[in-house]
């Protein structure tokens, strides 16, 4: 995973979909501009267990660090559940 490499420690983590180019695009640069990382996340990452595993053990070792998750496109795009299980996983 990119942001492993590039973004041991975050503050925040923005999240959109990859179906959706323009919620991408936006939350990237917003995410850029921030300097914290962007990833791409399925509609049906609900619970950390659905959660691939990179990007579980990403969030995992920012645990006590990631204050927000930022999800991109709204409940249109991802479902709240979403978010919520990226806040799970950070502790």
């Amino acid at each position: 995973m990119v942001a492993t490499q590039f973004f041991p420690s975050a503050g925040e983590v923005g999240a959109a979909t990859g179906e959706n180019f323009a919620d991408a695009l936006t939350g990237g640069t917003t995410m850029a501009a921030l300097g914290d990382p962007m990833v791409l996340v399925a509609p049906t990452f609900t619970s950390v267990a659905a959660l691939p595993p990179t990007l579980a053990s990403y969030l995992a070792s920012l645990k006590g660090i990631v204050a927000e998750i930022i999800v991109f496109g709204g409940t249109l795009a991802l479902p709240s559940d979403v978010g919520q299980a990226m806040l799970q996983a950070v502790g």
